[in-house]
């Protein structure tokens, strides 16, 4: 019925019947391409990211309420404060970016970032003040979990393994493997969502597009396994650095790291964040 009334308003308008017979045609080709084009491989990496996250902050909270049980409070402590500021920080980014208030106060218990998954996978429309499009909210979510909370608590959790041997347990191995795979498949994952995004393809065609469909999954596997790999080798060395010299000297060595990889960048002049309005100085450093 809904075609029938369609063809006549076109016809009313000025339109023959088969002109407006082609423009619906042409339109419902259009939504089926788009239909076509839903990517349910990437929704079920979403779900799949949103599960494994709160896995490892579960497996996070038991093995911090362990700490507290075996009165390691030092380590309990930065656990906890690690912890807090993760969601402390996912909550000023959805007040910043103009996100409502109850995303705001889900942010504070940890909520957050399975709700941005939610959004992204079932295409809901962007808040009417939210600033950025669903994907990229997703993106800051995920990046934020990763930088503020999964690198921190395997630092913590990897001290804590080589220097209480007596108070290892099984709980504390699941929980760092779980860190360790969560920011591999969050960092894999989100660089390959980058190059397929629709966007990002239409505006920049000659940055994103590259990695073939047909090879999605060989990609995601193999950068997930590198990226998880590359994290435990990076943490575990940090880890020893610090408990065999001082938390000074190894923060020392890592910000030399950091500026030797900054003036390599700046020597070809590839330093700055690549997106219009984020590519200022202070953002890109």
């Amino acid at each position: 019925e809904k075609t029938k009334d369609f063809v006549n308003n076109q016809t009313a308008k000025g339109l023959t019947q088969d002109e407006a017979e082609n423009l619906k045609y042409e339109i419902m080709n259009v939504l089926a391409v788009e239909i076509k084009g839903v990517d349910h491989f990437k929704v079920m990496k979403t779900f799949g990211k949103a599960l494994l996250s709160y896995f490892d902050i579960v497996t996070d909270v038991l093995v911090l309420l362990d700490l507290i049980a075996k009165q390691n409070t030092r380590m309990a402590l930065i656990q906890g404060i690690s912890l807090g500021v993760s969601f402390l920080i996912q909550s000023i980014a959805s007040l910043a970016f103009g996100q409502p208030w109850w995303v705001i106060l889900s942010g504070l218990v940890g909520m957050k970032p399975a709700i941005e998954s939610w959004r992204d996978a079932t295409r809901a429309k962007p808040f009417p003040k939210q600033k950025l499009n669903n994907e990229q909210m997703l993106l800051i979510s995920r990046m934020t979990e990763v930088i503020f909370e999964a690198i921190p608590q395997s630092l913590v959790q990897t001290l804590a393994v080589l220097q209480y041997r007596d108070q290892r347990t099984a709980l504390q191995f699941v929980s760092l493997f779980t860190s360790f795979l969560t920011t591999g498949f969050v960092v894999a994952s989100a660089d390959r969502e980058v190059d397929t995004s629709k966007d990002r393809r239409k505006s920049e065609p000659l940055l994103f597009g590259y990695v073939p469909k047909r090879d999605a999954r060989k990609q995601l596997y193999a950068s997930t396994s590198f990226f998880t790999l590359y994290k435990t080798a990076k943490v575990f060395s940090l880890a020893i650095l610090i408990a065999s010299t001082s938390f000074r000297y190894a923060i020392t060595l890592l910000c030399l790291e950091w500026f030797g990889i900054l003036a390599w960048r700046k020597s070809y002049e590839n330093w700055r964040y690549y997106q219009h309005g984020l590519d200022g100085v202070g953002f890109s450093l």
